[in-house]
């Protein structure tokens, strides 16, 4: 069963008029962005330690969906049309692996290598998000080329080899980073400038990936472009906190967690539930048709005139009940 790839042309909503769902979540989650910016940044939790449960599941959420996208990917390797679903399974499994490395550097996690805080989650933090923003710019802009079974595990072979560095550079050599959180001070320039860069780079993918779902007229683009709109929403409210248990900080956190399933939603449509819907819609013809044989069929047979066919070498393919009483047989007598 050859699976469809992320830009094959689907039924699309045709025109501006109606608005999609998609567009309604943006839509939504964008006033709540620009209210919730007006809120105050107290603390949310009284401590670190409190926060730690609701952050680590928001975050194990987005690591399911990124290990998902690699199994799906994987699976598909030899099909045809699998150039986007490739690329983002090699992209998110780089980004689920650095994901995981954030959710252990968390303040209040057990020491892993280096004790764990705010800053050391946040170069995590930071990485995965660049690497994701990246992946989804390369969906809006990249070429759709089919990816060889061998090209697909070179790529899970670099993404892996980006991920191990990331992890050595933020485990071993985080000194060598800029800083991004003071405690008792807050976010430093560098880390909000690098916070808006990402908004700014994710709304250039949504806006691209919006654009392509027109161009080739599938809604699972738009899914993708809402994703990718809604991560750069929260990397906004990355930009406010004081404290890694302030309201805009889980707030963030909260958005991302929807991105992901919108990115859950389209390529788990695209790659799984259409495929199979697309096969019970073809089960389905091939019954009408064969109904529709029969009773042709049937009509033939009861027809008084003298039907039949042959095959090139002279044999009879098919005789009525008229033609074969011309000759006192049955028609498989004369078919034999």
């Amino acid at each position: 069963m050859s699976q469809p790839d992320l830009i094959t042309p689907q039924s699309s909503r045709s025109g501006l008029a109606q608005l999609s769902p998609p567009a309604i979540w943006v839509a939504a989650l964008t006033l709540v962005l620009v209210f919730g910016s007006m809120l105050p940044g107290g603390r949310f939790f009284t401590s670190h330690i409190n926060y730690l449960p609701l952050h680590t599941a928001l975050e194990f959420a987005a690591l399911a969906v990124s290990g998902m996208i690699f199994s799906l990917a994987w699976n598909l390797r030899s099909e045809p049309n699998n150039g986007n679903i490739m690329w983002m399974g090699a992209g998110f499994l780089t980004v689920g692996l650095i994901d995981f490395a954030h959710i252990l550097s968390y303040a209040g996690m057990p020491d892993l290598v280096t004790p764990s805080g705010p800053e050391k989650a946040i170069n995590f933090w930071l990485a995965a998000r660049y690497v994701a923003a990246a992946v989804l710019l390369g969906v809006a802009l990249l070429p759709t080329a089919r990816w060889s079974v061998l090209a697909y595990q070179g790529a899970t072979v670099v993404a892996i080899g980006i991920a191990a560095a990331i992890w050595w550079l933020g485990l071993g050599h985080g000194d060598w980073l800029p800083r991004t959180f003071i405690p008792g001070q807050g976010l430093t320039p560098f880390k909000i400038g690098a916070e808006v860069l990402l908004a700014l780079v994710y709304g250039t993918a949504a806006i691209f990936l919006f654009l392509k779902s027109r161009r080739v007229r599938n809604d699972d683009l738009q899914w993708l472009a809402a994703a990718a709109w809604v991560q750069g929403l929260a990397e906004m409210f990355f930009t406010q906190y004081a404290d890694v248990t302030d309201l805009h900080n889980l707030l963030g956190h909260v958005y991302k967690a929807i991105a992901y399933v919108m990115v859950y939603r389209a390529i788990f449509v695209a790659g799984v539930q259409r495929p199979y819907q697309a096969l019970e819609l073809e089960r389905k013809r091939l019954q009408a048709l064969r109904a529709s044989e029969e009773k042709f069929r049937v009509l033939l047979d009861d027809s008084s005139d003298s039907i039949f066919s042959f095959y090139p070498d002279g044999r009879y393919s098919y005789v009525n009940a008229a033609f074969a009483k011309t000759f006192d047989k049955t028609p498989d007598q004369i078919i034999e």
